[in-house]
């Protein structure tokens, strides 16, 4: 049978276990958040780039494109959907 100062040291170090989950937690937390901003940011980034070069297309094509749009255009439209698709993941989960 475990005496009073065996319960106590064997309850200090599974505190001290505790502690140091959370902390892992806490560090994983802050990563994944971390990540989540900058796939945001590069989303962001990548649909204003898409943006201007659509803008740049209407200029330059103006009504002369086909169907609307143009081969540039549909360029972009794939490159966003390539970064769209871990975030899209991401929230599904």
């Amino acid at each position: 049978m475990k005496t009073w100062t065996e319960w106590q040291q064997e309850e200090h170090r599974l505190m001290g276990k505790e502690d140091e989950n959370q902390q892992k937690r806490r560090a994983v937390q802050q990563l994944q958040e971390a990540y989540d901003s900058h796939l945001r940011q590069g989303l962001r980034f990548v649909e204003e780039v898409s943006w201007q070069f659509r803008k740049n297309d209407r200029a330059f094509y103006g009504n002369k494109r086909k169907n609307g749009f143009s081969p540039f255009h549909d360029r972009h439209k794939r490159i966003l959907k390539l970064w769209k698709k871990p975030y899209d993941k991401k929230k599904e989960t």
